[in-house]
């Protein structure tokens, strides 16, 4: 006997956090490590556009961009120390600026339909234990 499942019914890992405001999800396979920063540690990086920076992780410079800028929501109130998640973008790795993470959640990713389906950025939707809606970020995606 076979018995297939839809897609929809594999369960995926996901970290919830907040970035500028709202709480996402993004697949935990995406996420090397997180870590807290000081905010002396980040470096601006002079001669680039927008506010780029970066920091040294292991002896290695990271590019770090702020997830709630790459997703076009408001601004964060800046601390002495800043949650940030790092993140494996292709070869290289990416820091992304949140807000704060949340908890572990294993949830049905459902894929995009309608006006959203093909949205760049997007994996799809998954339904918390809560019964809310959350947004699944493409990490690599959006840290081309």
């Amino acid at each position: 006997m076979r018995l297939s499942l839809p897609q929809a019914a594999a369960l995926r890992a996901l970290l919830l956090l907040r970035a500028g405001g709202e709480e996402l999800a993004v697949p935990v396979e995406a996420v090397a490590e997180t870590l807290r920063l000081p905010a002396a540690r980040i470096l601006p990086l002079a001669g680039l556009p927008g506010e780029a920076a970066a920091f040294v992780l292991r002896g290695r410079t990271v590019p770090l961009l702020d997830l709630g800028a790459l997703l076009g929501l408001p601004r964060r109130a800046e601390g002495a120390a800043v949650t940030r998640v790092l993140v494996t973008a292709g070869a290289r790795p990416v820091g992304l600026a949140v807000e704060a993470f949340g908890r572990r959640l294993d949830a049905p990713l459902r894929p995009l339909d309608g006006l959203m389906a093909g949205m760049p950025g997007l994996l799809g939707t998954a339904l918390d234990d809560e019964g809310r809606v959350r947004m699944v970020l493409d990490l690599p995606e959006l840290t081309r």
